[in-house]
């Protein structure tokens, strides 16, 4: 599947790919990640991605002042404050101050249940960002 495909197969849509916890940021990049880039399924939440992402089939990117994404790359953030799992979207378009990019459960969309645990409810949609609040760590470009 192309980016351009994956952009249409989910824009609008709402995206759970693991069945659990409703419609989170995760659930599009497992999508993406096994239906663009043929990569096995990664457990955890979306910061660890960071730190998971196997090297057969992403190379890693930091955020720096100079380095601008790709279409197609994963963007990613650890967790802050405010957001103890982080966020991961796919990149749509950049430049060296902004991008817009796939996300879901961004602004964040749900309820909590009785547990406490955050079920997200969003549907994808593209979603202006900087890279400095929150901070980008850095993407994943497909190899």
């Amino acid at each position: 599947m192309t980016y351009d495909e994956f952009f249409a197969k989910w824009l609008g849509k709402g995206c759970d790919v693991d069945g659990a916890y409703g419609r989170q940021c995760k659930d599009v990049f497992s999508a993406f990640n096994r239906d663009v880039v043929g990569a096995p399924y990664l457990v955890g939440n979306a910061g660890e991605i960071w730190y998971k992402a196997p090297t057969k089939y992403y190379e890693k990117i930091i955020n720096t002042i100079t380095a601008v994404p790709q279409k197609g790359d994963i963007m990613i953030w650890l967790p802050y404050w405010g957001n103890s799992f982080g966020h991961i979207s796919i990149c749509y378009s950049a430049n060296i101050m902004w991008f817009t990019s796939l996300d879901q459960n961004w602004p964040k969309q749900g309820y909590y249940d009785s547990k406490g645990n955050f079920i997200g409810t969003g549907v994808c949609h593209f979603q202006n960002h900087n890279y400095l609040w929150p901070k980008v760590v850095g993407w994943l470009r497909k190899k």
